[in-house]
């Protein structure tokens, strides 16, 4: 994910990442209405992909989307045509092709949907200016400065990496308060949490504070870049 992060605007394209807790008539919606050329999948979640891509043909009409399996599991069969191992793909690509840049600073460089709590997924379009000010956004709300350390995986909570930032929905944040003291490790420094979504129980924010966490908790609306907290 953070290397699609990179490539997929540096390709010209516009990247989409999919809530995978979705059911699978949304997920093939959502591939539907995106109009998405080439999916990338984890291997863990490749059934369900591979359910979705079916009924995007068989429900839409739709050509079935290519797919990029990530190459965790070597056991893992291919069995559609157009499956691919994402690390083969990379090692068979060449290394000289040209950076594709926008036109305008305000054309599109993702499409998000938002979890459909109250309603269908809804779209939302970021342009590369607003992703840019959104990502300057969140260094100066979550503190940021000279050389920190980020943790990209928010389950792998490791002291001895030297981490200063983080982020993680409450549900991470009750996956550490309630861990084993066995398996708990002292911070040498104070680590920075930013969280989102549903407000975390004063319970869960007072063990984690005590575990030398400190959290800012931000809401939504990143439509209109910026990130508020509260």
């Amino acid at each position: 994910m953070l290397e699609l992060q990179f490539a997929v605007p540096m390709a010209g394209a516009i990247i989409c990442p999919l809530n995978t807790r979705l059911d699978l008539n949304m997920i093939a919606t959502l591939l539907k209405y995106s109009e998405t050329k080439i999916l990338f999948v984890d291997y863990q979640l490749l059934h369900k992909a591979k359910e979705a891509v079916t009924l995007v043909k068989t429900t839409h009409s739709e050509p079935r989307p290519p797919l990029i399996i990530s190459e965790v599991d070597s056991q893992c069969p291919l069995m559609f045509a157009n499956e691919y191992r994402y690390e083969r793909l990379v090692k068979a690509g060449a290394n000289d092709l040209p950076i594709i840049r926008p036109d305008s600073e305000c054309d599109s460089i993702s499409l998000s949907y938002t979890s459909g709590t109250t309603s269908k997924p809804k779209g939302l379009i970021f342009s590369h200016r607003g992703a840019y000010l959104n990502s300057l956004g969140c260094v100066f709300m979550h503190g940021m400065r000279e050389m920190p350390t980020y943790l990209w995986f928010t389950v792998m909570v490791g002291a001895c990496r030297g981490v200063t930032h983080m982020g993680g929905a409450p549900t991470v944040l009750n996956m550490i308060a309630n861990s084993l003291v066995a398996n708990q490790k002292p911070l040498p420094h104070r680590v920075e949490i930013m969280t989102a979504g549903a407000p975390p129980p004063p319970s869960v924010l007072s063990k984690i504070e005590e575990l030398g966490f400190h959290v800012s908790h931000a809401y939504g609306l990143t439509q209109v870049y910026g990130v508020g907290l509260w």
